[in-house]
């Protein structure tokens, strides 16, 4: 389905939803389709499976949305955003809303975010270890995981107009149409030091991370962990800047008065 025909933000307050839609989602859309592309919205991380049938270099499809290890996820709980060339994936953004109950970094180190059934579907040598100290202070909350980012040869670089698009939009959708107290993601080092603040719209990344994989080298499995709590979310996506793929997310807005007010007194998706 296209973008703007999904996008009516439902989770945010009345008085935010016309800023988000008309004000951020609908210029941001508007220049994707002036490069002859289009932008559609999908309630599953299929797309994730047909640019990766479609890649080259096969990249391996890791272990938070691989659906063999997660058979429920289903359009209640996962979204992708996809910019399209006539019918070919040019780009694509998945988020998965999971519930917190103890915390993350309990629930990591525990393998709960990486298999559905860790009993039944970790391999036994299968450990992560988590002293990013975020990861402890999320709890008993919703959280949306950024979870992945595809595109084809070419778009590669998130400093690339189509790629930051797609980010951008994946992340304004899952801030207006899920409630959530925290937007988190695992990245590299070199994504998570030039991308996570500027083009990702995070408000912080840490190192700490080391996610299962008995095969690969510590360095190899080393991630940083990427959040934001939802009311810089609301800051951060909901004002005319966001719209604007040259403006650095996480920058104060270069003029008085042209921000919204979502951040004064914002609070996260429970209490709304």
């Amino acid at each position: 389905m296209r973008y703007l025909h999904e996008f009516d933000g439902e989770a945010l307050p009345r008085s935010l939803r016309e800023i988000a839609r008309e004000r951020v989602a609908g210029p941001l859309v508007g220049r994707i389709e002036s490069m002859g592309l289009t932008v559609e919205v999908i309630h599953s991380l299929a797309p994730i499976y047909e640019i990766n049938r479609l890649d080259p270099e096969r990249r391996p499809i890791w272990h938070q949305y691989d659906l063999a290890l997660h058979p429920h996820l289903d359009h209640t709980n996962s979204v992708s955003v996809v910019i399209r060339k006539d019918r070919a994936p040019v780009a694509c953004s998945v988020g998965i809303l999971a519930w917190v109950e103890t915390s993350l970094a309990d629930e990591m180190e525990s393998l709960l975010h990486f298999y559905e059934d860790p009993e039944r579907m970790a391999e036994p040598t299968d450990r992560c270890v988590v002293t990013a100290t975020t990861a402890s202070t999320i709890r008993h909350c919703s959280a949306a995981w950024s979870v992945a980012f595809w595109s084809a040869t070419g778009h590669g670089r998130p400093g690339n107009p189509i790629t930051s698009a797609v980010i951008r939009l994946a992340h304004l959708w899952m801030l207006a149409h899920w409630r959530f107290s925290y937007l988190v993601a695992l990245s590299r080092d070199a994504m998570a030091r030039r991308y996570a603040i500027e083009i990702c719209g995070f408000a912080s990344c840490e190192i700490g991370i080391w996610i299962p994989g008995a095969t690969r080298t510590a360095k190899e499995r080393e991630r940083w962990l990427l959040s934001a709590p939802r009311d810089f979310l609301r800051w951060n996506f909901l004002r005319p800047e966001a719209a604007d793929l040259d403006f650095p997310l996480g920058y104060p807005s270069p003029r008085p008065g042209t921000g919204t007010k979502a951040h004064d007194g914002a609070h996260s998706a429970a209490a709304e």
